[in-house]
C-alpha cells in the first residue's frame, strides 16, 4: 500500500525532530509530511529539522492555522496519491512496529476504514464508577455515549486483541483514503481544535470499521508548548460538545445527557478543587462553557 505519515505542528521545532526521527527509526518506507502552521522564527527551525530527514520528509506552510484545517489541507494534499494516511500528533512517538501493525489491519479486511494506535503511557481514568453514573464514562472501550463524550479505547492493559471502536485518537490514527473522499475535519474549529479527531472519526464510523491495533504502540508525552490553559479549554471544550451534541441528535446523541454529564463534571472537579487547584481550574471552566451555552440559547430564543 502506498502510506504517507502526516506531521501536524505549530512552534514545535524540537517535538517535530524528535517524531520525525522515531518515524524513520520505524518500519516505515512511504513519505512523510509535515504541515507547520508556526511563526516566523519558529518555522525555519522545523523546516531546518524535517530537511536533515533527506527525501523522504517534506515540509508544507500550512494557508491557514488550526488543527482541524491542516489536517484537511493533509488530506487535500495527499488524495488519490496514497492509500493510508497515518495521522501522528508532533509529540507521538511511534515503536519500531507501529505501522506495519496498522497496515496489516487494512490488508486483513476492506471494510476498515481507519485504524488507531495504543498509547502505552496514557493516564488511568480515576473515578471511574462516578464518571459511569454521569455518563462520563462506560466500561466499553473506545465507545462514544449519548452524551458525547468519548472513552478511550487506547489502553495498554485492554487487552492484546484489536477491537472495534467508535472513535480513534488524534494522536495515532490511520485512515483509508478511499474512505474519506467526501469527508473532512470540522473546518469551523480553530487553534488547538478539540473534538476534531472524535467528530471526523466517529462520522467515519457510520459506514467503516473502526479499529484499535495494540501492537501499535507508541509514547504521547503532552508537550507543553500551545498547550492551552486549563480552565479555557473546559470552557470551549464544554461549550463545542454541547453544539456537537445538539447537531448530532439524530445520530443518537442528547442533550439531556450532555447536560447531566457537565452536572457530574463540575461536581467531580469542584469536589478535587478543595486540595486540587488545577480541578479548581477546571470546575472554573466547566461553569463559564455552561454559562455561555446559556447566554448563547436565550439570545437566539429572544431573536
Amino acid at each position: 500500500m502506498r502510506q504517507v505519515a502526516v506531521v501536524c505542528t505549530r512552534n514545535r521545532p524540537v517535538e517535530v525532530g524528535h517524531c520525525l526521527a522515531a518515524i524513520a527509526a520505524a518500519d516505515f518506507s512511504g513519505d512523510i509530511y509535515v504541515i507547520d502552521a508556526s511563526d516566523d522564527i519558529e518555522r525555519a527551525a522545523v523546516e531546518r529539522a524535517v530537511a536533515s530527514f533527506g527525501h523522504r520528509a517534506q515540509f508544507l506552510s500550512a494557508p491557514t492555522v488550526g488543527l482541524a484545517r491542516q489536517r484537511n489541507y493533509a488530506l487535500r494534499c495527499t488524495q488519490g496519491e496514497y492509500d493510508l494516511i497515518h495521522f501522528l500528533d508532533d509529540d507521538a512517538l511511534p515503536h519500531p512496529s507501529y505501522f506495519t501493525a496498522i497496515e496489516q489491519q487494512f490488508s486483513m479486511s476492506a471494510a476498515v476504514g481507519g485504524v488507531g494506535g495504543v498509547v502505552v503511557n496514557q493516564e488511568p481514568v480515576r473515578h471511574a464508577l462516578f464518571k459511569r453514573i454521569f455518563l462520563l464514562h462506560s466500561m466499553k472501550p473506545g465507545a462514544m455515549l449519548k452524551s458525547g463524550r468519548n472513552v478511550i479505547g487506547h489502553y495498554p492493559e485492554q487487552g492484546t486483541t484489536p477491537r472495534n471502536v467508535a472513535w480513534l485518537p488524534g494522536c495515532c490514527m490511520s485512515y483509508r483514503l478511499s474512505a474519506c473522499r467526501s469527508l473532512r475535519f470540522d473546518d469551523r474549529l480553530e487553534g488547538y481544535s478539540w473534538g476534531e479527531d472524535f467528530d471526523f472519526s466517529n462520522r467515519l464510523s457510520d459506514d467503516w470499521r473502526l479499529i484499535v491495533e495494540p501492537k501499535a504502540t507508541c509514547i504521547h508525552s503532552l508537550s507543553p508548548t500551545n498547550r492551552m490553559e486549563m480552565e479555557r479549554l473546559a470552557s470551549g471544550r464544554t461549550f463545542l460538545l454541547h453544539r456537537w451534541v445538539t447537531e448530532n441528535r439524530g445520530r443518537g446523541y442528547s442533550r439531556l445527557a450532555f447536560w447531566w454529564s457537565v452536572a457530574g463534571e463540575f461536581a467531580l472537579r469542584a469536589g478535587h478543587g478543595i486540595y486540587e487547584p488545577s480541578s479548581r481550574r477546571i470546575a472554573s471552566g466547566v461553569l463559564k462553557g455552561a454559562s455561555r451555552i446559556c447566554v448563547d440559547s436565550l439570545r437566539t430564543f429572544r431573536q
